[in-house]
């Protein structure tokens, strides 16, 4: 499984948040629901889960752009985010306010 820790993106500055707004515009509009079967949402005290299985058309996406698209922005507090790309299986941890 290929796992990934995310960036704090709500504390990004300059060249950091250029970069992840940069990869928010690509994304934008991006559902999870037409990319994954089986997807699931979990919410407890400052910490946001999603699971499911990536079609295979989306099982080569890069994690980070897997997590903005799961939060819909990337303005988390870090987390991070597996995948296994032969199944599709991904799990996102996104840390919350």
């Amino acid at each position: 499984m290929e796992i990934k820790k995310l960036p704090c993106g709500a504390w990004a500055k300059d060249s950091e948040e250029k970069e992840l707004d940069k990869i928010f515009q690509e994304v934008k509009g991006m559902s999870l629901k037409d990319m994954a079967t089986n997807t699931e949402y979990e919410s407890s005290y400052a910490r946001a889960i999603y699971t499911g299985v990536l079609k295979p058309e989306y099982r080569n996406i890069d994690l980070l752009k897997l997590a903005i698209i799961c939060d819909n922005g990337y303005w988390f507090f870090g987390g991070k985010v597996g995948l296994e790309r032969e199944t599709g299986k991904f799990e996102v941890n996104i840390w919350t306010d």
